[in-house]
């Protein structure tokens, strides 16, 4: 009798731990509100500049990643001063050390420069040196060595969760908000 008990005991340790390791490691929705003081939701694409035509919003990151060359998880270093195109175009950006990209373009630790158009500064997140994130970017044919990124954006907490900068819910038809860094990149 002792030995079936301890085989059923045994048994259901085994089921116990299957279980909790199966378990996704997911923010719940209060801690992720709490975060969002740290890491905000930027821009409503209904306040964007009218005199801007906005592309077809994209509906989910399968749709955003076809658009960019790759997602890259990496930690901004430092911001890049405003520069001008053509005298009418300027922009704004970012230089970043990358940790790692979906589709294996950089290596870890190779440094690369994010920019986007200052049109769309007040709708982009602000940036800050040491704050890492996972962006897709698009390479400029007119500007080596420079990578659009898209409105798309997560913050990577200290602990490596992700948290949109962007309202999900009207972007995207899933939430991916609350989960780890890796398993994000392993979605996209």
């Amino acid at each position: 009798m002792k030995r079936v008990f301890l085989a059923f005991l045994a048994v259901l340790c085994v089921l116990a731990l299957m279980f909790a390791f199966s378990q996704e490691e997911r923010l719940t929705s209060t801690q992720i509100e709490n975060l969002r003081e740290q890491y905000p939701i930027y821009g409503d694409i209904n306040k964007i500049n009218p005199l801007i035509e906005v592309a077809q919003v994209e509906t989910s990151l399968e749709e955003i990643s076809k658009r960019a060359d790759t997602f890259v998880y990496g930690e901004v270093i430092e911001e890049v001063p405003v520069y001008s195109i053509y005298s009418y175009a300027k922009f704004y950006g970012y230089r970043l050390k990358v940790y790692k990209d979906t589709e294996n373009i950089f290596s870890t630790g190779e440094e690369i420069t994010i920019v986007a158009n200052t049109d769309f500064k007040d709708y982009n997140p602000s940036l800050s040196e040491g704050m890492k994130v996972v962006v897709p970017v698009k390479g400029f044919k007119s500007q080596q060595g420079k990578y659009n990124f898209d409105v798309c954006m997560y913050y990577v907490t200290e602990d490596g969760f992700v948290l949109s900068a962007f309202d999900e819910k009207e972007i995207l038809d899933k939430e991916y908000s609350g989960i780890k860094v890796e398993k994000l990149l392993e979605e996209i």
